[in-house]
């Protein structure tokens, strides 16, 4: 079987399961009581996978192999592939920019079955985005291998803003510090020329000690 063989029965598998698991949690979740005319109306499988397909929001579906086995147009679009041959296939690992950072995550689902956090992005083109992905694993049905499903959103832009927002912070800081430190320092000069003129005035302008003073006076 070609590559692109196995890659459409792969995501032909996926959405069935998908849609199966989908389609039980709805209807046991739902008090709608028109809820399985809706997911009969146009029939399951498409009615859900027209939905994944409209959804703004960037999904992808990987095997126990960690394998994409479906993405959606919107993960194409955030990732900037043409068709999801390009996609399909390749590792999870692969769409990010720190492959070790990317494994860790992985074993962090393993272990705690979902995962919710950003990171950093690579795109077909080489550029980079931070993404915040929601990851889950599901069984369907519950004695089948265990399949992965995510989420992702570009959140490049709130990122950019809170490293302004950070660096202005930092930027005031060093400014209330600054300030701090001349006001204490204006304090001191102060005090200092008061008590040059004080003691000039009482050991005399014209004496020997006078003059110290006067040098004192002229340097502050």
């Amino acid at each position: 079987m070609s590559a692109a063989a196995q890659a459409t029965e792969d995501l032909g598998i996926a959405r069935g399961e998908l849609v199966a698991f989908a389609r039980r949690s709805f209807m046991q979740g739902s008090t709608y009581p028109g809820a399985a005319a809706l997911l009969t109306a146009s029939g399951p499988a498409e009615l859900i996978e027209r939905a994944m397909e409209a959804s703004g929001t960037a999904l992808a579906i990987s095997g126990p192999s960690l394998e994409l086995t479906y993405v959606n147009r919107a993960f194409l679009r955030l990732w900037g592939y043409d068709r999801p041959e390009q996609a399909l296939g390749r590792l999870a690992t692969d769409f990010w920019k720190d492959v070790a950072s990317a494994e860790a995550v992985v074993r962090e689902i393993a272990w705690s079955g979902s995962w919710c956090g950003e990171m950093e992005a690579k795109r077909a083109d080489g550029t980079g985005f931070t993404a915040r992905a929601t990851v889950n694993i599901f069984r369907d049905p519950p004695e089948s291998p265990p399949r992965v499903v995510a989420t992702f959103t570009d959140v490049t832009e709130r990122v950019r803003l809170e490293q302004q927002l950070r660096h202005s912070q930092k930027l005031e800081a060093v400014g209330l510090l600054a300030g701090g430190v001349a006001h204490d320092f204006n304090n001191l000069l102060t005090a200092i020329v008061g008590f040059a003129e004080l003691g000039r005035g009482l050991v005399g302008a014209d004496s020997e000690a006078g003059e110290c003073f006067r040098y004192i006076l002229e340097s502050a």
